[in-house]
């Protein structure tokens, strides 16, 4: 974990943009809940998250109560629960899950060339929805 307080509130940085989905620069209580759910499929393939629970951890973040969770409200209550198992539990699994799910930039251009047939260097529609039905997305769409 984090040796100084300038490294520390660097990985609580990334951890905070990656739960600010939309890079509103805020976290809302939808975003909240889909970063847990997210986390907790790391251990559980049907991770049971309750609502209300979700609803609790974000009204006691939101202490300006505008239903937005800042950055300068998610370091101080994170930081104020750093001796907290639960919580070191949770960055570590981000920070995992994280580096899991980055590509290499070879692995990111594979991908691309996989899906452009005609080697143009641009995605058409046509080539787009070929890669989604090969891959089984459009149903999750």
């Amino acid at each position: 974990m984090a040796h100084d307080l300038a490294t520390m509130k660097k990985e609580w940085k990334e951890l905070f943009s990656s739960m600010d989905q939309d890079q509103s620069g805020t976290i809302t209580v939808m975003e909240l809940y889909k970063f847990i759910m997210q986390v907790s499929k790391i251990d559980d393939e049907d991770p049971n998250v309750n609502w209300d629970d979700v609803r609790s951890i974000f009204k006691n973040m939101d202490k300006d109560g505008d239903k937005n969770i800042e950055w300068e409200e998610f370091f101080g209550a994170v930081t104020a629960k750093m001796n907290d198992k639960n919580w070191r539990t949770l960055l570590e699994k981000s920070i995992k899950r994280e580096k899991d799910d980055k590509m290499t930039e070879e692995e990111v251009k594979m991908f691309f060339n996989s899906i452009d047939r005609d080697f143009s260097g641009e995605i058409t529609k046509k080539e787009a929805m070929r890669a989604c039905r090969r891959r089984s997305v459009l149903g999750k769409l």
